[in-house]
C-alpha cells in the first residue's frame, strides 16, 4: 500500500510541474448550455457529468507544449443572457506548483468578445477585461498577436470577460496559450 501511495504522489508530483490552462463558463441565472462541445481539452466538467442544459462547465486542458497551441470550444446558449468567461490555471495541492499560462488572441463567433488581443487600456488599465491581482499583463515581443498578452493563474490570477449570448446561436470561443516563461 505505501509503494501504491508513493507512486500515486511521485505522478501528481509530475503532472504538477506540467501548464495546464482551465476555462471556466458561468452562465447567468436562467442561462443555460446546450452541447458543450470542447475538443483539445482532456477534462470537462459539468454538474452531474451533464452535456446539456448547464449552467456551468469547467474545462482543462493537458499538458501544454513550449509554443503556443490554440484551444477553442463550442455551446449553444438555450436563453439569451450573460455569460462569464474565466481564463486561468488549473489548482495545485501545492502552491509553489502552481504554473501560469499566457493567453492571447481570444475571439468569439456568436457572441461579442472584446479586446481578446489584450492591446486596449485606458488610464494604463486594460479595457474590458477583470485581471485578478495575481494575473498581469505581459508587453512585448513575448505576446502571440500584437504587443501585449495576459498571463494567468489559479484563483486570483485569473482574466475574465462577461459575454452576451442569444438563444440558440452557437458560441464558438478560440484562444491561444503556452505556458509562462
Amino acid at each position: 500500500m505505501k509503494k501504491i501511495l508513493l507512486a500515486i504522489s511521485a505522478l501528481l508530483f509530475c503532472i504538477s510541474l506540467h501548464a495546464r490552462v482551465r476555462v471556466d463558463v458561468q452562465c447567468a441565472a436562467g442561462v443555460t448550455i446546450k452541447s458543450i462541445q470542447a475538443p483539445g481539452f482532456s477534462t470537462v466538467t459539468t454538474p452531474a457529468k451533464a452535456v446539456d442544459n448547464v449552467s456551468r462547465a469547467v474545462l482543462i486542458s493537458g499538458n501544454l507544449n513550449a509554443q503556443w497551441s490554440k484551444f477553442e470550444f463550442s455551446f449553444i446558449p438555450e436563453k439569451s443572457g450573460h455569460i462569464v468567461l474565466r481564463f486561468h490555471t488549473p489548482g495545485a495541492r501545492n502552491a509553489a506548483n502552481l504554473k501560469p499560462v499566457r493567453l492571447d488572441d481570444v475571439q468569439a463567433s456568436g457572441a461579442t468578445l472584446l479586446n481578446g488581443s489584450f492591446e486596449l487600456m485606458h488610464n494604463r488599465r486594460l479595457t474590458n477585461w477583470k485581471i485578478g491581482a495575481k494575473g498581469r499583463i505581459i508587453t512585448g515581443e513575448k505576446a502571440f498577436e500584437g504587443q501585449q498578452c495576459a498571463e494567468v493563474i489559479f484563483n486570483s490570477g485569473m482574466a475574465i470577460q462577461d459575454i452576451i449570448v442569444t438563444e440558440g446561436e452557437k458560441v464558438t470561443v478560440s484562444f491561444m496559450v503556452k505556458p509562462a516563461e
